[in-house]
């Protein structure tokens, strides 16, 4: 059978917006930190096991591969015969949208997808997690070269939302280098997000977060990863002030090992 294209989330779109954007029809793509992160933690869990990586390929590119589905609420993009390890579903998109019936699920991203899938009459194991989560685990010598806890505060919008929400502090571009975004995460004293991935790679990190209440984003994605991480009540706060003024909570609960070890690698051998 033909390994699977290791698919993400990056489309074409124009590089500027509005009347600039229609006299200079300039494109590239997203480039969305979160939504990289996929095919970088399993071309490493693959590289541990000395097996070349399969190609990359945007869900655009990927139409007509089989796919696997790491990263990000992407689901609506599978197609029969995919494989699903970490994806979530989007709140955004209609049920009507998810067109598959069948599907190699080795985990996702929480019991919200779980269930999901399951109402459509999937077989999913209660093996929940993102695979950002798995950063620190599969790349010790970035970790190693960075300063942990530098200090500041650091704001993730979303990357649909607004980035300016407060005059102190760093803001990040979600759709700047993966791994200066990493970093900046990493050598924060505390993160303040409402990109869920900001998020996500703060707590990884072992850096302070706060999810901040996203102006675009509904909350599924959110309450997914959390209850997946055994969290059923944490706060997403409305304000930069109430979010740093709260207290700590608590940390999130996963497994890397088993995480890894659901990897479905052995799609992936020559």
């Amino acid at each position: 059978m033909t390994r699977p294209a290791l698919a993400h989330w990056n489309p074409i779109k124009r590089r500027f917006g509005g009347r600039i954007g229609r006299r200079l029809p300039f494109y590239a793509p997203v480039n969305n930190f979160g939504d990289l992160l996929g095919p970088m933690v399993v071309e490493k869990i693959l590289e541990r096991q000395n097996i070349a990586a399969p190609q990359r390929l945007s869900f655009e590119a990927a139409e007509g591969h089989r796919k696997l589905l790491s990263v990000g609420s992407v689901l609506h993009y599978a197609n029969d015969g995919d494989v699903v390890w970490g994806a979530g579903r989007n709140g955004k998109i209609d049920d009507t949208l998810h067109r598959f019936t069948t599907l190699d699920v080795r985990m996702v991203r929480g019991p919200k997808t779980r269930a999901f899938l399951q109402a459509r009459d999937l077989d999913v194991p209660e093996l929940y997690g993102d695979p950002g989560l798995l950063v620190p685990t599969l790349f010790p010598e970035q970790m190693a070269a960075w300063q942990a806890g530098r200090g500041g505060m650091t704001l993730v919008p979303n990357l649909n939302d607004a980035p300016a929400r407060h005059s102190e502090g760093r803001v990040l571009n979600p759709r700047a280098p993966v791994w200066r975004v990493l970093k900046d995460l990493y050598e924060s004293e505390i993160v303040v997000s409402s990109s869920l991935h900001g998020f996500i790679l703060a707590e990884a990190f072992g850096v302070k977060a706060r999810l901040l209440r996203s102006t675009a984003e509904p909350l599924f994605k959110y309450e997914d990863y959390l209850q997946g991480t055994g969290r059923s009540d944490l706060p997403l706060y409305d304000t930069i002030v109430e979010a740093l003024s709260a207290p700590d909570h608590p940390a999130p609960v996963f497994d890397p090992e088993r995480m890894i070890s659901a990897c479905p690698i052995e799609l992936f051998k020559q």
